[in-house]
């Protein structure tokens, strides 16, 4: 059985996690909206 303390512990390292991967994230899916928008003919 975990203490209070060392579960605590363990929710900050996962929302620590998950905010590197949600930045992870928006900075791939900006990077790929760039992309396409420079790469794709535009549709006039």
């Amino acid at each position: 059985m975990e203490t209070l303390s060392e579960m605590q512990n363990d929710c900050k390292t996962i929302r620590k996690l998950e905010e590197k991967i949600g930045k992870e994230k928006y900075i791939v899916m900006s990077y790929n909206t760039d992309w396409n928008n420079k790469n794709l003919p535009s549709r006039a």
